[in-house]
């Protein structure tokens, strides 16, 4: 784990933004193909993984939009149907 060293005696404030954990994202992204109703996942990471997973989920005619949101970046997901189950 990392360190942080805090010199000078002051207090600290603010945030430190954390990004989303890309195992638990890649389990969310497949559990989308089993709803017909849409999947709003939040605080995305962009990861080659993550975007890899999106384009073959594309494939089988999920719709899969990246965008930032008000707390970071998010991608919707629509099953609403499925034109393919072969993996390229």
């Amino acid at each position: 784990m990392d360190r942080i060293a805090i010199v000078g005696g002051e207090r600290l404030h603010g945030t430190i933004p954390i990004s989303g954990a890309k195992n638990s994202a890649i389990k969310l992204m497949a559990a989308s193909i089993l709803t017909d109703q849409k999947l709003l996942l939040t605080n995305m990471p962009r990861l080659a993984d993550t975007k890899f997973l999106g384009r073959l989920l594309q494939q089988f005619g999920i719709a899969v939009d990246e965008r930032d949101g008000h707390d970071g970046q998010e991608t919707l997901f629509d099953a609403k149907e499925i034109k393919s189950t072969f993996a390229p």
